[in-house]
């Protein structure tokens, strides 16, 4: 069920984690809440409250945004290329 909820957004970031430098400041976020959303998985209690997956998807969705905001603002992913039309 978690799997499930957090997927999408996962992958999401999974994506964008690959298109940035490994040692760009945002994947160290993304890895710090990667690590304390796995252990916390780990607690069987902890996994099944409901403050739990509110509290991660928050935590991705924030992940995300970031993100977003880095694109927008110049810190293009490897790769990307300007369109220009004639």
């Amino acid at each position: 069920m978690i799997a499930a909820e957090f997927s999408p957004l996962a992958s999401y970031l999974a994506t964008a984690e690959a298109a940035l430098p490994s040692d760009h400041a945002w994947i160290k976020k993304v890895q710090a809440v990667r690590h304390e959303l796995l252990s916390d998985m780990l607690d069987a209690g902890r996994r099944e409250s409901h403050s739990f997956r509110q509290q991660g998807l928050q935590k991705l969705s924030g992940l995300k945004k970031d993100y977003s905001d880095l694109y927008r603002h110049g810190s293009r992913p490897r790769g990307w290329v300007r369109k220009t039309t004639s």
